[in-house]
């Protein structure tokens, strides 16, 4: 299962185009490579790592919206692998925490809304979780994207039952 998970997130980032806006000034060559880093590390598995070289950057560049959106993802999926409760329920606060912020300010990205979504479903949030699911569905993403979301949707069904 946490095979088949990384899978669709590899492919996910893979396919889909940073979500920084186009009206933003291009950044620096220094945080482009370590925007590269990053993606590189996630795309290797490497979560923990991506997501210890993100924090300081995401510090020193609170409006970049890809910085922030790879040091959630990376919280995600280092949350999954996490051996305690407490620090998976922090992975995800911090996830959630970079994920809020972009959509505060950019509320159309609907990946960055299908992450938060996902976030709050390894959180076991599931009203929130089931809201922006339903929210990402709305926007008639492509088939795939809708048959993952369904996925998600038939767990938070079953685990109510």
């Amino acid at each position: 299962m946490l095979r088949k998970g990384f899978a669709v997130v590899v492919l996910t980032i893979l396919s889909v185009a940073p979500v920084q806006a186009v009206s933003e000034p291009p950044e620096p060559a220094p945080i482009t490579s370590r925007i590269t880093e990053a993606r590189t590390l996630i795309l290797s598995g490497r979560f923990g790592e991506a997501l210890t070289r993100l924090r300081p950057v995401a510090k020193a560049y609170p409006a970049n919206t890809d910085i922030h959106f790879l040091l959630a993802l990376s919280a995600i999926e280092s949350s999954r692998m996490a051996k305690s409760p407490q620090v998976q329920m922090a992975l995800l606060d911090e996830a959630i925490a970079a994920l809020h912020a972009i959509l505060v300010d950019q509320p159309g990205l609907v990946r960055v809304r299908l992450e938060l979504a996902r976030a709050f479903f390894y959180k076991r949030e599931d009203r929130l979780a089931r809201m922006h699911f339903e929210q990402v569905l709305a926007g008639q993403p492509p088939g795939p994207v809708v048959s993952n979301v369904q996925r998600f949707l038939a767990k938070i069904r079953a685990r109510r039952n």
